[in-house]
């Protein structure tokens, strides 16, 4: 929520939707609290969750209410689209199929070389009402700083 005299954001509760492509459908899953827990608890959950969900033993309750969604459209050879929010989501996250481009790099100053790079499409949609786009361009940075710097997030987990 945006607290219009100091213009910051304060998160008090936190739940995010997993989204699941099956062959049958596209099925939305609650995942609560994913910001305490650890990534063994979360893998545990995670693997639980898909499986209860492919099954189609997942309740309706457990389907809704998030407010924040990562959806991958790479994993279906998709490259960059544009996510819609859902109500009562405040954010989602798309994110497309990595492939590799031409990309102009400077070597030297002043000269410029063109280098292969493994690109993925990133887009973040929020809702500004709920959310400062100051707070998203800054989350987005710290997304883009940790794909292009994985060791980094490993060693900061330890």
């Amino acid at each position: 929520l945006r607290n219009r005299r100091r213009r910051s954001t304060l998160c008090t509760f936190i739940r995010r939707t997993l989204a699941l492509c099956s062959h049958r459908d596209d099925s939305g899953c609650d995942c609560n609290t994913l910001d305490r827990k650890s990534i063994r608890e979360l893998a545990v959950e995670l693997d639980d969750l898909v499986q209860r969900t492919r099954a189609r033993k997942t309740p309706v309750e457990e389907m809704q209410g998030g407010t924040f969604t990562i959806t991958n459209a790479g994993a279906m050879g998709g490259g960059f689209f544009a996510p819609i929010i859902n109500y009562p989501e405040v954010a989602i996250l798309g994110v497309g199929q990595a492939r590799m481009q031409p990309v102009v790099r400077e070597k030297d100053k002043g000269n410029f070389v063109i280098v292969p790079r493994l690109m993925m499409p990133v887009v973040l949609c929020i809702d500004h009402r709920v959310l400062d786009g100051a707070d998203a361009i800054r989350f987005l940075r710290v997304l883009v700083d940790t794909l292009e710097d994985p060791d980094e997030l490993l060693i900061s987990m330890i």
